[in-house]
């Protein structure tokens, strides 16, 4: 079918293969050189085992039943040069797009029915303009999967064995995080913490712990949690229980996230943190590597904590969860210029540096001007990190222009503070904020919120103490929420300076699956979702059914090699879905037995996942 579908002659007739033929990455060189004739321009390996580039330009012939081709691209040239990769592709000669790649590994559809010739060029790091013999390095693109789908039809008589497990009374599902505030309690007096301003009306009664009755409540949530955060106005360790809840979570495969001033550390406690198997990150708040200025700012010693940093950085992998996190204020800015040699000496390598949160009590004095001098420091930081291997991300309210986020894996959730590209969307004025529909926070009076700076003068959204948390999530007052916040509405997130202002997204992107269309049997599953949203739905948008639960993993018990990849199922089967209309995803499974159901969820690659759209698998039997 493959030899057919790109039209080369072999010596060798292929075996057959399924109607869509899938090239997974280990016979990958070889299936690229059988077919690919006139080369790839990504690395290959010479003779001598060396990695070397290979030639500009790779062009599939296409055979009339062929509809589409499906390549996934692994590059690393943005992380490592700042700029993106781009690909022209074109179709019998004519240039159809160009990719701007700014991912490590991206998945394009091309639709090809009616074409013959599709050619692929690198537009930047051409192959032509290195020499083989000298210049290995690892720029440019891998492809790294191909696969060339033939048309289709669905057997639309095929028996319906189950339906979906979707509950109406659940648009939205449950949240991707949930963040914990268990203490308010801290062993510090910071200067810039609000719960010390003398001018701050509202001051949290300290020393107060999330009791145990209440964690009995947040228990069941766990199940249906990716990543849990425990942050909040306290210091994490200042609670007796801390690192139990933080293992009992992590013994039912959540993400941990948590926040620490690093004064509390100890060899048992850092013994307890380095066994932990799914501790996503660990920050240490250190306003200065300077021990007087941090003295000045917090009012103890630094030693005990760059003691821990030390100790922790010795250990792999715990060490790559490590990050330190700095305020950035007028007094500790100068001194922020000695983190990045400290930190990679140490073996660490994730440093975020945050803008001063001035509360309007009495931090004026202390939030930089960022003028000239401010910025040259900035930048010198950057320039450093990058020399040294140190993921660096610069988050708001540093002025928007200089806000950046690292491309690092344990930086990703920082993304949404970061302005992001919605220039092109239209409607309403409000925060482009996700929170809502992702997210829930719960302080150590069972109080749930949108976020931790949600200011509404009518208090939290419920209460745990009162409520269950489905009841919360999906009641009266986060729907409400919602809805305000996408027309611009919400007056109490109108101040808020951790995101950006413009027309909602989710105005624009948005689906619900139509759940009495949706089917499955133990051999393929297909679902029916309705484009709810403001624009037309193409093969270029990248629309795919993606692996949840823990979102892009790749150990799905259903993975079948006819999906495009291990963490992304298929799109849809129309060439457009008007606002209105009904699009089909369908795809073949394995026959699996997870040990709890797995998730899946519609996503715009590069773009967000789908609030309305999580299910789960194994079915419920009617």
């Amino acid at each position: 079918m493959f030899e057919r579908a790109l039209g080369w002659l072999t010596p060798k007739k292929p075996p057959a293969k399924s109607p869509t033929e899938v090239y997974p990455p280990i016979p990958m060189k070889l299936a690229f050189q059988t077919y690919l004739g006139l080369g790839w321009y990504g690395i290959e390996e010479g003779d001598d085992g060396t990695r070397v580039w290979s030639r500009n330009i790779a062009e599939i012939r296409i055979a009339p039943d062929v509809t589409r081709v499906v390549l996934s691209f692994t590059s690393h040239y943005y992380q490592w040069t700042g700029s993106p990769q781009t690909i022209e592709f074109s179709k019998d000669g004519i240039h159809d797009f160009t990719l701007q790649v700014t991912t490590e590994r991206t998945v394009v559809t091309v639709n090809c029915k009616g074409n013959h010739l599709i050619s692929i060029r690198t537009g930047t790091a051409k192959p032509s303009q290195f020499r083989r013999s000298s210049d290995c390095r690892a720029l440019g693109i891998c492809l790294d999967q191909l696969v060339v789908e033939p048309l289709r039809v669905p057997a639309l008589s095929e028996q319906k064995e189950s339906w979906l497990l979707y509950g109406e009374s659940n648009p939205t599902g449950m949240p991707n995080t949930l963040q914990l505030e268990i203490t308010s309690a801290c062993n510090l007096k910071c200067t810039m913490c609000t719960n010390h301003a003398v001018t701050n009306p509202n001051l949290v009664s300290l020393g107060g712990h999330m009791n145990g009755s209440l964690w009995d409540k947040i228990r069941p949530i766990l199940r249906d949690v990716e990543v849990l955060f425990l942050l909040g106005d306290g210091e994490v360790f200042a609670h007796p229980h801390f690192l139990s809840y933080v293992e009992e979570a992590d013994s039912l495969g959540v993400q941990t996230v948590f926040s620490t001033n690093g004064q509390l550390l100890n060899a048992e406690r850092i013994e307890r943190i380095a066994a932990l198997q799914h501790l996503f990150r660990m920050t240490l708040s250190i306003d200065s590597p300077d021990p007087e200025i941090y003295r000045r700012i917090r009012g103890t010693s630094l030693a005990p904590v760059m003691q821990a940093l030390r100790e922790m950085g010795r250990r792999s992998p715990l060490a790559d969860r490590i990050c330190v996190n700095a305020v950035v204020m007028k007094k500790t800015l100068p001194s922020l210029q000695q983190f990045p040699q400290q930190l990679a000496e140490m073996g660490l390598k994730n440093l975020v540096l945050r803008g001063l949160l001035n509360y309007d009590f009495t931090l004026d004095e202390e939030c930089p001007e960022y003028n000239d001098d401010d910025l040259r420091m900035l930048r010198n930081i950057k320039e450093d990190c990058t020399a040294l291997g140190v993921q660096l991300s610069l988050m708001p309210p540093i002025p928007g222009e200089l806000v950046e986020v690292s491309r690092d894996e344990r930086h990703q959730d920082l993304k949404y503070e970061a302005p992001q590209p919605w220039s092109e969307l239209t409607g309403p004025q409000t925060k482009q904020c996700f929170d809502p529909w992702l997210r829930a926070v719960i302080t150590r009076d069972g109080s749930v919120h949108p976020c931790e700076a949600f200011g509404l003068p009518s208090g939290p959204l419920g209460n745990l103490t009162t409520e269950n948390f489905d009841q919360i999530w999906n009641g009266e007052r986060f729907t409400r929420l919602r809805q305000d916040l996408l027309q611009g509405r919400q007056l109490g997130c109108a101040n808020c300076v951790r995101r950006q202002t413009g027309p909602h997204p989710l105005q624009h992107f948005a689906a619900r699956i139509v759940r009495e269309k949706c089917w499955s049997s133990e051999k393929e599953i297909s679902l029916t979702v309705r484009n709810t949203g403001a624009f037309t739905w193409t093969q270029e948008v990248q629309l795919y059914l993606g692996t949840s639960g823990q979102r892009d993993r790749t150990d799905s018990v259903y993975y079948h090699p006819q999906w495009i990849s291990r963490n992304r199922v298929c799109t849809f089967t129309e060439e457009k879905v008007a606002p209105g209309e009904q699009a089909t995803f369908r795809c073949p499974i394995s026959k699996g037995e997870p040990q709890r159901p797995e998730r899946f969820q519609l996503v715009f690659d590069g773009r967000l996942w789908l609030p309305s759209t999580q299910f789960q698998l194994p079915f419920a039997t009617q």
